[in-house]
């Protein structure tokens, strides 16, 4: 058995657990939910070495003992492995800070969490369509969910929206999962590469369309993107780092699996097109934002862009920024979830006038993760972002002029979000309206400050700080693992011979 496979029934069972576990001790709920994230994360860890040790780096199982390409196929390679980890790695940290932001231990929450990731995870592992599409149900089922949590309006209305776009999306996707298989009589990934390699069809590019539209609604690409800000806003804001950061990555990795693993096809053109799109639309929205979490939304949207783009040109800086903004985007929203756990309030010109007093990691995390999402110098991101730059210049200048012009307008709303959050005068000097006595705001920011920090607040916002920084300061190290990932998802025939063990 693979180890990082045990994430998945840890997790389901960690998901049905935790309501029981509700009944009697609601104190237990999130340290139950916090145990399965680790043990998840531990068991991706312990995968690397027997990957990294097998023969053609792809490891393999046949579930229930049927014969390739029947059944269920389980199969890593170092692209999945990557996408697993992130998954578990951000999900343990929303759930170490979702102890502090989520009140009263709610069962419903971490079981929706686990389940959320457990599809996540299984995405990643499978090696047949079906499945792909079962654990995509799944975690688009418990997102729902999640989105209407606080039973608000606002709430209820963006889950709305989302289950009618995600209908769509998977509709669209069942429907090119039964193609594919009427036109090649399995669902096996690496079976169907043979198939489609040895028939060719015309009905192949209806197929790769209706798969690709489904993703890249999921994936939030413009023109398909505008039910994530309010998804994204409406949702409790640990559970939003995951749907910006692991579960992009994720649909992301299912679109370039499809493309490079079954249909062996890049779409440059396309690609680059949707890229420049998304990166540009998605920061001129982001600039016209005051509700804080539309903002890093769009600016979520905006970095799927770069990533599309990396992918047309060079499938290692592609990989490398995937890595680094899945990191980044979680920074981000969990820097935000501190700061405002004892405020619903949203809205940037408004919080500018709320003495909420956050612990000095608080603001320091979010610079960084503003920093780094900008591209600049000595953080994770800048190294990525110029590694793009270096591969478009060559073949594409314009789109290069592009890329740093959107860096630009992100530094430009980054600071704005830091100035308004962090540093605007309504902060420290107890002006702002409603403002309570001085004893009382006293009172206030010593609770707010107390309740700001933590092992809950440090360990994630820490640990996110200093992935930042030694990427960016160490470039070269993030560049040859992303090599060595762009490498092994190029050639797909490797992929194919490990699995139907030819």
């Amino acid at each position: 058995m693979i180890p990082s496979f045990l994430a998945i029934p840890v997790l389901l069972c960690a998901a049905f657990l935790i309501p029981l576990a509700g009944i009697h001790k609601k104190k237990w709920v999130p340290i139950l939910a916090i145990t399965a994230t680790l043990v998840s994360f531990i068991a991706s860890l312990m995968t690397i070495t027997p990957l990294l040790n097998s023969t053609d780096k792809i490891l393999t199982h046949q579930m229930g003992s049927w014969q390739v390409p029947y059944g269920i196929t389980i199969a890593i390679d170092q692209f999945s492995l990557m996408i697993i980890t992130l998954i578990t790695f951000t999900g343990l940290l929303a759930a170490i800070l979702s102890k502090k932001y989520i009140k009263h231990s709610k069962p419903e929450y971490y079981s929706l969490l686990c389940l959320l990731l457990a599809g996540l995870t299984g995405m990643a592992h499978t090696g047949d369509l079906f499945n792909l599409f079962v654990f995509l149900e799944i975690t688009s089922i418990s997102s729902y969910a999640l989105t209407a949590f606080y039973t608000e309006k606002k709430s209820c209305e963006a889950s709305i929206k989302y289950l009618i776009m995600g209908a769509f999306a998977t509709s669209l996707i069942l429907l090119g999962i039964a193609l594919t298989y009427g036109l090649t009589g399995t669902l096996n990934m690496a079976d169907i590469a043979i198939a489609v390699n040895n028939n060719p069809s015309p009905t192949i590019p209806i197929i790769i369309g209706l798969l690709l539209t489904g993703l890249a609604l999921k994936s939030a690409i413009v023109p398909l993107h505008a039910w994530k800000p309010d998804v994204l806003e409406a949702t409790p804001i640990p559970i939003g780092a995951i749907f910006a950061s692991a579960s992009t990555a994720t649909c992301l990795y299912a679109i370039i699996r499809i493309l490079y693993t079954i249909f062996d096809i890049h779409l440059t053109t396309l690609m680059l097109a949707a890229g420049t799109i998304t990166m540009l639309i998605g920061a001129i929205l982001a600039m016209q934002q005051d509700n804080i979490l539309r903002l890093l939304a769009y600016s979520a949207i905006s970095q799927v862009g770069y990533i599309m783009i990396a992918f047309a040109t060079d499938t290692t800086s592609a990989i490398f920024h995937l890595f680094n903004i899945t990191i980044i985007e979680a920074l981000l929203f969990l820097s935000v979830s501190a700061l405002l756990i004892n405020t619903k309030e949203t809205g940037m010109t408004k919080l500018s006038t709320m003495n909420l007093n956050p612990a000095k990691i608080i603001p320091t995390a979010f610079l960084v993760g503003a920093l780094s999402n900008a591209g600049i110098p000595l953080l994770n991101g800048f190294s990525s972002k110029w590694l793009i730059y270096i591969t478009t210049l060559e073949t594409y200048p314009l789109i290069t002029i592009a890329a740093v012009l959107t860096s630009a307008l992100t530094l430009a709303y980054s600071l704005k979000a830091y100035h308004m959050l962090f540093r605007s005068a309504g902060h420290g000097m107890g002006k702002g309206p409603g403002t309570a006595t001085t004893k009382q705001q006293g009172d206030i920011n010593h609770n707010t400050a107390q309740k700001n920090t933590g092992p809950a607040i440090l360990i994630p916002l820490i640990t996110l700080i200093i992935i930042c920084l030694y990427f960016g300061i160490f470039a070269e190290q993030g560049e040859l693992i992303s090599q060595q990932i762009a490498e092994s998802l190029s050639n797909n025939n490797i992929y194919i011979q490990a699995v139907l063990n030819k």
